[in-house]
């Protein structure tokens, strides 16, 4: 590990000197944290430091200082992520749309250079396997329980594609889509094994 990887690594007792190495320190931290625990432990441990935050509040006046300044930086991470999310859900919105307009670019008859069948055919399949890849990793990302096995995720993945107007570029069922959304499967989608139920 190379030395500025080190020294951006938090351990306990280690002195933040700057802002900037205090954002640096909280992004690495948060990220090994999520890949460690589940939103619920991340919840009861955040649960645990704001009670413990709220008892060193009653501490000196540094402290209290302290505290009130990385609540303020926490408040606007939390605003920043917040804004982050919609971008995201606007960015998948807007991908659906770009790619059924460029669908429809291709399929229009006004354009210079014309596709013979087989070519129209197999440029409309990449599009849509390029966009189910897209589909099933937006799920498969979104899966926090990590139940989603590649045959529910084909099913899926089908209607979301007909409803997308891809529907002329699809097999003729679902199961036939597992082997498009394979190459972005997570190792647990292809487990042997039924998913579990969910209520």
């Amino acid at each position: 590990m190379d030395k500025q990887a080190k020294q951006s690594a938090w351990e306990p007792g280690m002195e933040i000197s700057s802002e900037a190495q205090y954002h640096e320190v909280t992004e690495r931290l948060a990220r090994e944290l999520l890949q460690a625990y589940t939103p619920e432990q991340l919840a009861v441990i955040t649960a645990q430091h704001l009670i413990y935050v709220d008892g060193l509040k009653s501490g000196s006046g540094k402290a209290k200082e302290s505290i009130q300044r990385a609540n303020e930086i926490i408040q606007a991470k939390n605003v920043q992520i917040q804004h982050e999310i919609l971008k995201n859900e606007d960015l998948s919105r807007n991908t659906a749309r770009i790619s059924k307009i460029v669908l429809e670019a291709w399929k229009n008859k006004t354009t210079k250079k014309r596709m013979s069948g087989l070519d129209q055919f197999n440029e409309d399949k990449s599009a849509a396997i390029e966009r189910a890849q897209v589909i099933a990793k937006q799920q498969w990302q979104a899966d926090a329980a990590k139940e989603i096995r590649i045959g529910n995720m084909a099913d899926r993945v089908y209607r979301a594609l007909v409803d997308e107007g891809f529907k002329e570029s699809l097999p003729d069922t679902p199961d036939r889509l597992k082997q498009w959304i394979k190459p972005v499967a997570p190792k647990y989608a292809s487990q042997a094994g039924r998913s579990r139920k969910t209520s």
